[in-house]
């Protein structure tokens, strides 16, 4: 079937029981922009609803919510819906997951493109670099947790130049203010004067997923969750991969829970969230294009015993990198704890024999 029968059978479906034509009023982070904006034209035509949308940093994104303008969708990283949920400036259980975002390295045009095929090319790479640019964003906060594991946070620390709030890693490359810039890959690829080199090597690699929420005092509440069922709806896959971005799985699906936010600790969510960002790429069902993938974990994964959870988590495997660079001791201990409720009987993917004959 054809993506524009897909999409006609969709908008049918989702707009059947919204009388009239709205103004959706949209506050959103950068990174999903170029792959929402497609979306959004296509959302307008099929529904007569029109968008108004503001596009900005994420502490700008804060700024402004705090100040209490006025919105009816919020489109963040998915532990900052979580926190305006907490905030009470966005609906409990009204976040989606968008898409996901993993972080990349540019230079300006026409430059050599360095290596950055591995751990240590990389680590050369930033260690020859006169000035290397990052964000504000969830991607720059990680990518200081990547110059501390390299262990050359000392010595890069003197050539970082970050971006202000909203503004692209791609200025400061393009006007020759950083000589390597890093930031989510979908910020960089449509970025003019500057040239995308590729992802941070594999185990390096940290998918931001990136979510849509319903601001507390939506105005066109019932609009705003038919938009974001159109840009999140199976035909809308291939505009987000085209973008740079990857879908992002469903809530429901994050290592097979089927526990909703509200009976979870506070513990257990910040464990929800951060499975979400550091760990979800792998252990999903293979739905996001990627080839190999872990098993669904739960208790049961490591016999009911915490310690041999953590010591999975802490140390790697040799098919898992270890996380005690990536991740703190009260993380990983959310981790496990959020991993407690996962009930077996919600595991969907394949068995593990299975994913290990396809590795």
């Amino acid at each position: 079937m054809k993506t524009t029968s897909i999409i006609a059978s969709t908008s049918a479906l989702l707009f059947s029981g919204i009388a009239a034509a709205a103004e959706i009023n949209v506050v959103s982070t950068q990174a999903t922009q170029e792959a929402y904006l497609e979306l959004v034209a296509q959302f307008e035509k099929a529904s007569g609803h029109k968008v108004k949308s503001v596009f900005t940093g994420t502490l700008n994104v804060q700024k402004r919510l705090a100040d209490g303008e006025p919105y009816d969708l919020i489109i963040m990283a998915g532990p900052a819906i979580d926190e305006q949920i907490k905030l009470g400036k966005a609906l409990a259980g009204s976040r989606v997951n968008i898409a996901q975002s993993g972080t990349g390295l540019a230079v300006r045009k026409g430059a050599a493109k360095p290596d950055i095929s591995s751990v240590e090319a990389l680590k050369r790479t930033l260690l020859a670099a006169k000035s290397i640019g990052y964000s504000t964003g969830p991607s720059g906060l990680y990518m200081l947790s990547v110059f501390e594991k390299l262990g050359i946070a000392d010595q890069v620390k003197g050539k970082l130049r970050q971006t202000p709030s909203g503004v692209f890693v791609g200025s400061l490359i393009a006007g020759g203010e950083a000589e390597v810039g890093f930031q989510q890959i979908s910020e960089l690829v449509h970025f003019a004067a500057i040239d995308y080199v590729g992802p941070l090597p594999g185990e390096l690699q940290r998918m931001t997923v990136f979510s849509a929420g319903i601001h507390a005092n939506a105005k066109q509440a019932d609009a705003a969750r038919a938009l974001v069922a159109f840009i999140t709806a199976p035909a809308a896959a291939p505009v987000i991969r085209k973008h740079g971005l990857e879908p992002a799985p469903a809530l429901a699906q994050q290592a097979g829970a089927n526990v909703r936010e509200t009976q979870l600790s506070d513990t257990q969510q910040l464990g929800r969230q951060v499975f979400a960002q550091s760990c979800g790429v792998c252990h999903l069902q293979p739905s996001l294009g990627v080839k190999t993938y872990g098993p669904v974990l739960n208790k049961a994964a490591a016999a009911g015993n915490d310690d041999v959870m953590r010591a999975f988590i802490v140390n790697g495997t040799d098919r898992m990198p270890a996380f005690k660079h990536y991740l703190k001791p009260a993380e990983i201990d959310a981790i496990i704890a959020y991993l407690r409720t996962v009930p077996v009987a919600a595991a969907s993917a394949p068995s593990a024999q299975k994913q290990g004959d396809a590795r």
